[in-house]
């Protein structure tokens, strides 16, 4: 037996049985037209949550299936969000060492150049200056984000006015 909610003319809410029978085949009679609309009420529920864990009425669901689930979902977006810290630490190490490397080679070049230049090289060391310029200028640019090549639309926008 089924039990489904529906509102009546005067806008209060009702709860109506129907059997196994009636929910596959709703009636033929008079009142098809009413027993039609409430068969068509039967509405699937689906939840979906975006947040790291389930909301509590639904932790509280899964315990009564199985009594530890809560603790394991806690466990496991703990894990998580550890690992998600490791990962951005190694980022965030390996782009200071990348800092460093580029500075170092920037640093070794230019001290190369001045050395050409104090040599009286000056076309080699004019040349090696002039590369480190725009091998520093193409790393400064290829490093900046990059502009989207559609502009965004504000959603606020498509609702009329």
């Amino acid at each position: 037996m089924a039990n489904l909610p529906e509102q009546s003319a005067d806008g209060q809410d009702h709860t109506t049985s129907l059997s196994a029978d009636e929910t596959a085949h709703p009636p033929a009679s008079a009142d098809a037209t009413e027993a039609k609309a409430v068969f068509l009420r039967q509405i699937l529920r689906a939840q979906a949550y975006s947040l790291p864990l389930p909301p509590p009425e639904v932790l509280e669901q899964y315990s009564r299936l199985v009594p530890d689930a809560p603790e394991r979902f806690f466990q496991a977006w703990e894990e998580e969000s550890e690992h998600r810290r490791v990962i951005e630490l190694r980022k965030l190490d390996d782009r200071r060492r990348t800092q460093w490397l580029a500075f170092t080679l920037a640093l070794a070049g230019l001290m190369a150049a001045g050395y050409f230049l104090h040599q009286g090289e000056l076309v080699t060391g004019s040349l090696v200056f002039l590369g480190e310029v725009i091998a520093l200028a193409g790393l400064y640019l290829g490093s900046r984000p990059k502009p989207s090549s559609s502009p965004r639309r504000d959603p606020e926008d498509d609702s009329p006015s």
